[in-house]
């Protein structure tokens, strides 16, 4: 589900915690039927509407998080089911140490058919509507202080991690640290401790 890893080389990041995007598909199996109305108007006359999503999705590209769902459009006599889509937004809280993922966008195409032709009504982003906000722990701030023994004599050493940043990738990202080393100045009260 999450691991912690040590990163050598990968992007500048010391630390951190992979979370695939399959952990938050298994969020959204839990979240249940979600389904919404509304009123646009068209011309001259005003289109009632409803909607209900099924089969959301979460993916993770370099560089974003996506989320794309399947409604079904109920409006009269127009009744047809079509994708929605939209971004992910995952925001770090360093403050709270929390991994926060909201949807920001899933828009989808209100349209209608008039001999054979395909006829835009309107464009409806229900991500307000979407209950897809959550969040998870992020890895623990660290801060410590290690002993060195080299061949040059004892030395203490600061070990602590900065503010987590997130990298998408092809299917996980990852939430990540560099670490920040240190030296204490050697005294000889501060290697006794």
């Amino acid at each position: 589900m999450i691991w912690l890893v040590l990163c050598t080389s990968v992007r500048a990041q010391d630390v951190g915690v992979v979370i695939r995007d399959d952990v938050l598909n298994r969020f959204l199996s839990h979240i249940g039927p979600v389904s919404g109305s509304g009123q646009t108007n068209v011309a001259l006359s005003t289109v009632s509407y409803s909607w209900t999503v099924s089969e959301p999705k979460i993916t993770f590209k370099p560089e974003k998080g996506a989320f794309r769902a399947m409604v079904a459009i109920n409006a009269g006599i127009i009744k047809y089911s079509t994708p929605a889509e939209g971004d992910i937004k995952v925001t770090i809280d360093n403050k709270r140490n929390r991994i926060q993922f909201k949807v920001k966008k899933a828009e989808f195409e209100l349209y209608t058919n008039l001999f054979g032709n395909r006829i835009h009504i309107a464009f409806i982003d229900i991500a307000k509507f979407f209950p897809i906000s959550f969040e998870m722990p992020a890895p623990d701030p660290y801060n410590e202080t290690i002993i060195l023994d080299g061949p040059n004599g004892i030395k203490k050493l600061n070990v602590s991690t900065g503010d987590r940043f997130v990298r998408f990738h092809e299917g996980y990202i990852t939430v990540g640290s560099l670490l920040k080393i240190s030296e204490v100045k050697a005294t000889k009260n501060a290697l006794n401790k």
